[in-house]
């Protein structure tokens, strides 16, 4: 069995990663993990970045009920979650999305040791960002200082190759048939009930394409509100930066 972690990637469409886990040979379990280490530091309650990512994790499962699977969703340390998760199913590899924080390096890199001591591999792959720190590079291959010269390098290598997508919605059929996890409230792992506003991945066309000209008009409600989908990988960057090069082409 293969185990795909969402962490900053809560979709199931162009998701790299689950792309990648479900066109192997063995049923991919989707998990989440409620991090402890983060989650006990928090000194609110009704924490909106954590109803939010709530709300993205009871989609995704709907969309698996319909398939007669569901999410594994485990409130506890990563190491710990991993730790059972070995001992009650047959692992035989681990995939995820890369995340770059000093945080998730750390934890990624205990993980990884952890499974390594199982012989279990542990695979990370591009989705959160269109290009990492090392694909655009001064010629003497040192990272830019100054931001005007690494835009105009990074709009001209996109230009030049534009990303492929990640269809990991066309093979869902092979997650791993299980519908009998619990999924937990927010108030099962000690946080309360926040009102939301309707999830909404849909882009004001207009709003982008005209944004270069009403940016700096604060009279003018002119942003596009995907940030926060952006952070928790509510919709595909490749997507936003693809729709973005279509309304601006000029700036190609």
């Amino acid at each position: 069995m293969t185990v795909f972690w969402f962490r900053r990637d809560l979709r199931l469409t162009d998701n790299h990663g689950l792309y990648e886990a479900l066109r192997g040979e063995t049923p991919v379990l989707p998990i989440f993990i409620y991090d402890t280490d983060i989650l006990n530091a928090l000194p609110d309650k009704k924490d909106r970045r954590l109803a939010f990512i709530h709300q993205a994790l009871s989609q995704i499962n709907a969309v698996l009920k319909t398939l007669g699977a569901s999410l594994l969703i485990i409130h506890d340390t990563p190491l710990t979650a991993f730790e059972k998760i070995c001992n009650e199913f047959n692992v035989v590899r681990v995939v995820t999305n890369g995340d770059y924080e000093p945080y998730a390096k750390d934890r990624d890199g205990r993980i990884e040791t952890f499974l390594q001591s199982k012989r279990i591999p542990f695979t990370g792959y591009k989705d959160q960002v269109i290009f990492e720190k090392s694909d655009v590079m001064k010629q003497d291959g040192t990272p830019y200082t100054v931001y005007p010269p690494y835009a105009k390098v990074w709009l001209r290598q996109y230009a030049a190759q534009q990303p492929v997508t990640y269809p990991s919605e066309d093979f869902l059929g092979n997650v791993l048939k299980n519908t009998s996890f619990h999924f937990p409230s927010l108030t099962d792992i000690g946080f309360e009930t926040v009102d939301m506003v309707a999830f909404n991945t849909l882009i004001d066309e207009d709003i982008v394409r005209n944004y270069h000209d009403t940016r700096n008009l604060p009279a003018v409600v002119g942003t596009s509100h995907v940030s926060v989908h952006l952070r928790f990988g509510t919709i595909s960057v490749r997507k936003v930066v693809s729709l973005a090069a279509r309304l601006n082409e000029k700036w190609l």
